[in-house]
C-alpha cells in the first residue's frame, strides 16, 4: 500500500500530546567542551563534543548530514548511560552544525571534519596510549551517512588507534549509482508487489560483485539534495512528512512508537519538570508522531533552534557531496585497520543512499561482517535500535578481543 499524507496525523494534533516536549531527552554527559582545533588548517574553529559514560570500552559516534548529538539520543541513553560503566561514548557535533562553531570561508570537507575528530581524540587521549599497537587500537569508531564518510577519512588518518569501524547506511563516493527514487522509494511504496515478493535479496548472494555493474540513475549528490528537499521553503507539515518517508520505512513510520524511555531509575538523566507530561518521559502513539515532534522541537525550540545554520548546513552537504575514495583506498584502508575489525550495514530500503552503495564498500573491502538488511531503510539507530545496538554492542567485543582486552 503506498502511504500517503492522508495518513500521518496533523501537526497541530501532534503539539497536543502531552509526550511533545519530552521528545528529545536531557542526558547530562560525563564530559564535555568546545574544543578549539584546525590552527594549522586555515584557522581556529570551535568544535563542541560530549563523552556519556565512564566505562573501558570507547565507541566514537559520527554524526551525519546536519544532524546533533541529539541524533545518537537512543544509543547515548543505552550505551552512556544504562551501561555507562562499561561504555565511554563520544559524541562530536560536526563545524557547521549544532554548538560547534560555523565559520565562512572554510573547506566543509569529509576529511577536515575527520582531522577535527582526530584532534577531539587527541585531546581526551583516546589511542594513544604507548605499550603495543593492539593497545592502542581502543577507539571503535561508527559513522552513519555522512558520518559513515568522515569514518573512512579518520579510518585512513589514525588506522592503528581503531578497535572496529562500523560503516552504516553510507557510500564511497560521489558520483556512483544511487537510485533513490526507482529502486529503494519504490520497493518501501510498493511492498505488497509480487515483483517485489520474487525478487532475488543481496543476502542470497556469496559476493557483491555485480553492485559495479549497476547503471548510474542518479547521482548522490542530487540524492542529497532531494532527501533534503524539506530545506526548501515549504510548510512544516509537508517538510517532516518528506524526512520521515526518505529516512524511514514506511511499515516502521506507522508502527507504535516502540522508543526506550529514559525514567526516574536512568542514571545522569533529567527528567523533565513536573508540569510537563507528570515529570515522565511520554509515549506517542506512532513512531512518526515521535520522529514529527522531535524535528518541530530542533526548528522551534531554544537551544536546538538557535544552534541551527543554513550555511553550515549546505557548507556539509557540499562535504559530503564532494566525498571520494577509490577502490583502492578502500582496500588500503581495510589493510591497514584490519578487515576482521570492520562492519557494513545498508538497508535495501534505503531511499537517501541507494543499497547499491552499501554493496560497492562491501565489494572493495570485503570485511569480516557486512549485512544487507531486507526493510531497512536509511536510519538503523531509530528504526531497529535493539537490534543495532546489540550489533554495535558485538562488534566492539570483536574489536575488544582483537586489541587483547
Amino acid at each position: 500500500m503506498t502511504s500517503t499524507s492522508k495518513e500521518y496525523p496533523p501537526l497541530a494534533e501532534i503539539r497536543k500530546s502531552p509526550a511533545f516536549h519530552t521528545a528529545i531527552w536531557d542526558l547530562v554527559p560525563h564530559q564535555s567542551g568546545l574544543l578549539p582545533v584546525a590552527k594549522d588548517r586555515g584557522g581556529v574553529l570551535k568544535v563542541a563534543w560530549e563523552v556519556h559514560g565512564e566505562g573501558p570500552i570507547k565507541v566514537l559516534l559520527l554524526c551525519g548530514l546536519g544532524l546533533t548529538k541529539a541524533s545518537y539520543q537512543r544509543q547515548t541513553l543505552h550505551f552512556g548511560h544504562s551501561h555507562g560503566g562499561k561504555y565511554s561514548v563520544l559524541l562530536i557535533e560536526n563545524r557547521g552544525v549544532g554548538g560547534s562553531d560555523k565559520p565562512w570561508r572554510r573547506w566543509y570537507s569529509t576529511s577536515e571534519m575527520a582531522r577535527d575528530a582526530v584532534e577531539v581524540l587527541n585531546h581526551l587521549g583516546w589511542g594513544t596510549s604507548g605499550g603495543s599497537d593492539s593497545s592502542k587500537r581502543e577507539v571503535h569508531v561508527m559513522g552513519i551517512s555522512m558520518g559513515g564518510m568522515i569514518a573512512q577519512e579518520l579510518a585512513l588518518l589514525i588506522p592503528d588507534r581503531i578497535a572496529s569501524l562500523g560503516l552504516v547506511s553510507t557510500s564511497s563516493a560521489f558520483a556512483v549509482d544511487s537510485s533513490t527514487t526507482t529502486i529503494a522509494a519504490t520497493a518501501a511504496a510498493e511492498d505488497q508487489q509480487a515483483t517485489l515478493a520474487t525478487a532475488k535479496s543481496p543476502d542470497d548472494d556469496a559476493s557483491t560483485t555485480n553492485a559495479k555493474d549497476e547503471k548510474p540513475k542518479v547521482s548522490l549528490y542530487e540524492a542529497l539534495t532531494e532527501r533534503f528537499a524539506f530545506m526548501i521553503p515549504k510548510s512544516t507539515e509537508q517538510s517532516i512528512q518528506y524526512f520521515a518517508t526518505r529516512i524511514y520505512s514506511p511499515e516502521w513510520v506507522h508502527a507504535p512508537d516502540d522508543a526506550a524511555l529514559p525514567d526516574h531509575a536512568t542514571p545522569r538523566c533529567n527528567m523533565p519538570p513536573s508540569h510537563v507530561n507528570g515529570g515522565q518521559y511520554g509515549r506517542f502513539q506512532t513512531n512518526y508522531e515521535r520522529c514529527a515532534a522531535q524535528d518541530v522541537l530542533r526548528r522551534e525550540m531554544p537551544p536546538y533552534s538557535e544552534q541551527f545554520s543554513r550555511f553550515g548546513f549546505w557548507a556539509q552537504m557540499f562535504g559530503a557531496g564532494t566525498h571520494r575514495k577509490t577502490k583502492e583506498q578502500l582496500q588500503e584502508l581495510a589493510d591497514k585497520v584490519g578487515r576482521e575489525r570492520i562492519w557494513i550495514v545498508h538497508g535495501d530500503r534505503d531511499a537517501m543512499i541507494d543499497v547499491s552503495h552499501g554493496r560497492r564498500l562491501v565489494d572493495a573491502i570485503q570485511p569480516a561482517y557486512w549485512s544487507i538488511e531486507k526493510g531497512l531503510g536509511h536510519g538503523p539507530i531509530v528504526e531497529r535500535t535493539a537490534w543495532f545496538n546489540g550489533l554495535l554492542a558485538e562488534r566492539c567485543q570483536v574489536g575488544e578481543a582483537l586489541s587483547g582486552r
